[in-house]
This record gives structure tokens, C-alpha cells and sequence, in this order.
């Protein structure tokens, strides 16, 4: 059962960027995760923080922060943090599909 809601989970998940449009110049956008993992001897965990602002309909320029801790067993721990910058260029311009060929179609840009 924990499977089947976790799979589930996992699906709507990986389909909520395939409903996302093209955001407006202006716009901020903000995202996290945070990640546990435990192998054998060894276990860490991992959060991430990343805040962008849109400079037109298709570029994204923004900064991503991070923690990161690895703990071994019988050895001691470590950690350490992360800063950085991204640049993302969204290929959505707006404008739906159906949009765009019915513009297309009428032969207008």
C-alpha cells in the first residue's frame, strides 16, 4: 500500500513541470529539496535552496544555495555548504501549441 502511494505521489510529482506555462518578466521563482540517504556504512543529507527572477518570458537568471552532510560510520561526519548562480533558458514562450498552429496556419508570425 505505502508503495502504490508513493509511486503515485512520485507520478503527479514528475507531471506538475509538464502543466507549467512560460512566467511573465518580473516574476520570481523559488525551489527546494531536501534529500536523505542511507547506504551501508554511510549516510547524508543534502538540502537545497534555489531563488530565481524571470528577465523576459524565457530567461531565468538566480541563485542556489545548499547544505550538505555525510556521516560515516565509525569514521565521524562532514559538512559544508554551497552558493552559485544558474542561468535557465525556458523554451515556453506563452503561447500554446494549438496557438501556435493556428497561427501558422493563418500566416501570421
Amino acid at each position: 500500500m505505502r508503495l502504490n502511494q508513493a509511486l503515485i505521489a512520485a507520478s503527479l510529482l514528475l507531471a506538475l513541470p509538464l502543466a507549467a506555462g512560460a512566467a511573465d518578466r518580473g516574476v520570481n521563482e523559488v525551489s527546494g529539496s531536501l534529500t536523505y540517504t542511507d547506504i551501508g556504512d554511510a549516510s547524508t543529507t543534502n538540502i537545497d535552496l534555489a531563488y530565481g527572477r524571470y528577465l523576459t518570458e524565457q530567461h531565468e537568471v538566480g541563485m542556489t544555495f545548499g547544505y550538505v552532510d555525510a556521516d560515516f560510520d565509525g569514521l565521524g561526519s562532514v559538512d559544508g555548504t554551497t552558493i552559485g548562480a544558474f542561468y535557465q533558458f525556458n523554451f515556453d514562450s506563452g503561447i500554446s501549441v494549438a496557438a501556435r498552429m493556428a497561427r501558422g496556419l493563418a500566416g501570421s508570425p
